[in-house]
């Protein structure tokens, strides 16, 4: 399975969270019960390091038997942002299989009130 495309935006100064929720080839929802999951942004993608990372700045929630993703930052993480577009991949593993969910463009619309 190819990872699907998904482009979004985070707004700088403001809290954030995106709930994204997998789905089967059936239509079925996949159980994330026993799956880890990892993100990272990077400006370049070939960047040693990246702007987004779930080991720092970013938290990733996995729903189990609902297949849901949530990934959340605060205020203060999203306000220390500073690039103007990202890209970006969410990773998940079982059992050592790992499948590239999600793959897109990350575009910070920058804070005005500060």
């Amino acid at each position: 399975m190819a990872a699907a495309e998904y482009n979004f935006t985070i707004e700088q100064g403001a809290t954030f969270s995106k709930i994204v929720t997998w789905y089967d080839s059936t239509g079925a929802l996949v159980t994330l019960t026993s799956y880890t999951a990892v993100m990272k942004a990077k400006v370049n993608k070939d960047d040693s390091s990246s702007v987004i990372d779930s080991a720092s700045n970013l938290t990733i929630t996995l729903g189990g038997a609902l297949g849901t993703i949530t990934l959340t930052m605060t205020a203060s993480q999203t306000a220390a942002l500073t690039f103007h577009s990202a890209y970006y991949d969410i990773e998940l593993t079982l059992s050592g299989t790992v499948t590239r969910l999600l793959k897109g463009i990350i575009t910070l619309d920058k804070e005005v009130t500060k």
